[in-house]
């Protein structure tokens, strides 16, 4: 699980930019790993 907090859900774009590197790091160690990610627009 990718959760946000602190500072960072104040910078959407910056959070969203950072998912999609970890997700891919992720992706590519283990294609079939279940990744939840929680957005950082709920307060």
């Amino acid at each position: 699980m990718i959760e946000s907090s602190g500072r960072i859900k104040s910078y959407p774009g910056i959070l969203y930019e950072i998912y999609g590197q970890a997700i891919r790091e992720i992706r590519s160690i283990d294609p079939y790993r279940v990744i939840i990610v929680t957005p950082a627009g709920i307060p």
